[in-house]
């Protein structure tokens, strides 16, 4: 289906701004290499028995998770609404003739959504029985760990889109004043 028989509705869908935005970017991005990198650190750690970080797979890092995740979500959702506040219709066709501002939404639903999945991967965690799935457990708690690491990084990255939108709101204001 092409691009312009799509509705409003279906161009906006997290997967038709996921082709958008384009996964390949999604995996080059510095957020999903801290997140692998950590996971690669996390593995070799235990395989080669240095202890530098801990192995216990322990409710309590978990519980810190679904914390954390849920503080930094609504963080996230309230700087996506101010943003959006203060964009007027004029300021939301600029930064689309500037090809920003599907690039700023996605951002943000593509961090939040992560830290959604870290607060259900880390309820899932609490609910499976580690007695009766100890390898699925023990899994489950370095992927949660994983997007979590991920979701902290993609926040540093929505700090700079946030940065930018002010230079976004400046280059505006200067294009009104000519």
């Amino acid at each position: 289906m092409k691009k312009n028989n799509l509705s409003l509705t279906e161009r906006s869908s997290f997967i038709n701004q996921l082709r958008q935005f384009g996964i390949l970017r999604v995996i080059k991005g510095f957020d999903f290499k801290i997140a692998v990198a950590f996971l690669i650190i996390y593995h070799l750690d235990g395989k080669l028995n240095l202890n530098f970080l801990s192995h216990d797979n322990n409710s309590s890092y978990i519980t810190t998770i679904i914390g954390a995740s849920s503080v930094l979500f609504a963080l996230t959702i309230t700087s996506l609404s101010l943003i959006l506040s203060f964009s007027s219709s004029n300021f939301v066709k600029f930064l689309h003739k500037h090809n920003q501002f599907s690039s700023i939404l996605f951002s943000f639903w593509l961090g939040n959504g992560a830290y959604l999945l870290s607060i259900a991967m880390s309820l899932l965690y609490l609910i499976v029985n580690s007695s009766k799935l100890p390898t699925f457990h023990a899994t489950l708690f370095v992927a949660t760990t994983g997007v979590f690491v991920y979701a902290l990084a993609d926040t540093f990255y929505l700090l700079g889109i946030i940065i930018r939108f002010g230079h976004f709101m400046s280059a505006f204001e200067d294009e009104l004043q000519k």
